[in-house]
């Protein structure tokens, strides 16, 4: 028997119905249990093996797949994540910025914290500044990556032309990770030419639900409804800029997170074979990520399929 073992912090207990689950939040793992598992964590929470003396298969399966351990692996768990941000961060082979054009954008989304910003593009003796810094710095580096951001990155094109061109021009160490967060609303043949000839490696795009929903939420600042335009606009990205992934993510949170599967049934089949990845993202705390867990338990095998898709590792006891 396995001694001194509890239930990780990042497992929760679910319940579907007459069914019970484990939730595993680090490997995206979800399995059955029994009224009996249930009943010992009731009695005494986490410390399972203090209450539950039946050793079996089922036991060893929860540690092989860390749904139990000890509490020096949650420590661990959280200093391996912790190591990696910090790494990222650090790490001496790559400089990396993160360069925000512009402040302005063309949404009022109700939601956003970014409110009244002016209308200001970067000004060019801010874009040489920039550049005299790669430039200094560039023999210390072996690769340069840029993420375009904002405000909305569309709404300053030609700042963005003249960085890359000058960063072309003058830097010596390879731009080889090269990506943009925007609504998509504003994909011009300006942008696609842009990017032809200073290819970005990804695309994120957020959408807020179905049409409707996202048309109550992700608003132009001319009034109009976005949805459909930033779906032909996805299309039209993944023709002309094929070796550029394109990832959608969906904002979810308790009322609209029945949408996500349906969402993602319905543009995935549209978007098969396409450079496209999309996944969720959730703006509200880390409960919605059960509530969704216990919408897709409603269709199980969909349920399997669908996050199998987006490279979980989930298995099901019956």
């Amino acid at each position: 028997m396995i001694k001194h073992l509890r239930f990780s912090q990042f497992v929760s207990l679910l319940r579907k119905g007459q069914k019970h689950y484990l939730y595993n939040s680090i490997n995206g793992g979800l399995i059955t249990i029994s009224e009996e598992i249930v009943h010992c964590i009731q009695q005494r929470g986490k410390d399972l093996f203090y209450v539950c003396e039946k050793e079996d298969d089922f036991f060893t399966y929860l540690h092989d797949n860390r749904y139990i351990a000890d509490e020096i692996y949650d420590k661990d768990v959280i200093n391996v994540l912790r190591y990696r941000k910090l790494k990222a961060s650090f790490q001496s082979q790559r400089l990396s910025f993160v360069i925000a054009p512009t402040l302005f954008c063309n949404f009022k989304c109700p939601y956003c914290y970014e409110k009244n910003l002016p209308h200001n593009i970067m000004k060019e003796a801010i874009q040489d500044l920039l550049i005299d810094f790669i430039s200094q710095r560039q023999n210390d580096y072996k690769e340069l990556e840029i993420c375009w951001h904002g405000g909305e990155p569309t709404m300053a094109l030609s700042a963005i032309e003249r960085i890359l061109r000058l960063i072309h021009g003058k830097i010596k160490i390879p731009l080889v990770q090269h990506s943009m967060v925007t609504n998509g609303y504003a994909i011009s043949d300006t942008f696609i030419s842009l990017f032809k000839k200073y290819p970005l490696n990804g695309i994120q795009i957020t959408v807020d639900g179905d049409r409707t929903t996202h048309n109550e939420s992700r608003i132009s600042k001319s009034g109009e409804k976005t949805y459909d335009k930033i779906i032909e606009n996805i299309d039209r990205l993944s023709v002309e800029l094929p070796n550029t992934q394109l990832r959608i993510r969906m904002n979810v949170h308790k009322n609209n997170a029945e949408q996500f599967f349906l969402f993602y049934q319905e543009l995935n089949n549209h978007w098969r074979g396409k450079n496209i990845y999309l996944y969720p993202a959730f703006v509200q705390k880390m409960k919605i990520v059960l509530w969704l867990v216990l919408i897709l338990l409603k269709r199980r095998f969909s349920y399997l399929k669908f996050m199998r898709n987006l490279g979980l590792n989930i298995k099901m006891l019956t």
